[in-house]
């Protein structure tokens, strides 16, 4: 199967969460990851309707982005008067049949594992070193990375890249 070059090279737009909580994920994004608050408020009644939740179900909403994007904004959503089930408990990361991770970049990797264990995130393992030395004459490749997950199974990859300035989610 041929997928569209769309498909491949453009970023995604929005990425819709439900959590019990916006903390601590919210804090997570704007105080560790430097995201902004676009709007936050109630759900519309048609979004309620298009999701067939009954008339007593209502949600609040919290919308981030990393200052300056168009794209990769990311939609906390807090319902209330639904039963609710955690979505995949004991997945790991890497287990195939769903899709509930935001990879992203940043500097300074040990600061934000840091910062994101004492807001209750658990972690696969410590931020993990990956140096690859290419043999085709160019720069050596280094590389950390730690799989961050939030108490909501909201699981975030993080690689260290030096050249990132900012972290951004892609």
């Amino acid at each position: 199967m041929q997928l569209s070059p769309r498909i491949l090279s453009a970023p995604w737009q929005e990425a819709s969460i439900s959590v019990r909580s916006f903390d601590p994920i919210r804090t997570f994004l704007v105080d560790v990851g430097g995201y902004e608050l676009v709007a936050e408020g109630d759900m519309a009644p048609e979004h309620l309707a298009y999701w067939r939740l009954s008339a007593q179900a209502s949600a609040s909403f919290v919308f981030l982005r990393a200052p300056g994007t168009d794209h990769g904004y990311i939609r906390l959503i807090k319902f209330e008067g639904v039963e609710q089930q955690p979505i995949r408990v004991g997945a790991r990361a890497w287990d195939p049949g769903g899709y509930f991770s935001l990879m992203m970049r940043a500097k300074d990797l040990e600061g934000i594992y840091d910062k994101a264990i004492a807001l209750g995130f658990q972690a696969e393992s410590e931020p993990i070193r990956f140096l690859f030395e290419p043999t085709d004459g160019n720069p050596p490749s280094d590389l950390r990375n730690v799989v961050l997950k939030a108490p909501d199974g909201f699981v975030v990859p993080r690689r260290h890249n030096p050249r990132t300035v900012r972290v951004r989610v892609f």
